[in-house]
């Protein structure tokens, strides 16, 4: 919702600077530029944040069915070593 929110309220200012700048003064040009490449910056960061946490959780799934990954006493050579000592 923060999002769509964000981008509605980039839309609705852009346009007013467009506006400002076609029918006032060109130095408006500059604020709506600028305005237009930071709206730009944090899209690609929103991107770039989503690719993470699925890159994250992809590793993660990787992570748990791995036996490299598991703690020592969970090793399967080590509990059947355990085993046969307990015998």
């Amino acid at each position: 919702m923060n999002q769509k929110f964000l981008r509605i309220l980039f839309f609705v200012i852009f346009n007013v600077f467009l506006f400002l700048t076609l029918t006032l003064n060109i130095n408006f040009l500059y604020l709506t530029l600028n305005l237009l490449i930071i709206f730009f910056l944090y899209e690609i960061y929103l991107s770039n944040k989503k690719n993470n946490e699925t890159f994250e959780k992809i590793q993660n799934l990787n992570k748990e069915n791995d036996i490299n990954y598991l703690p020592a006493s969970e090793h399967p050579i080590i509990k059947a070593a355990k085993n046969r000592l307990k015998n």
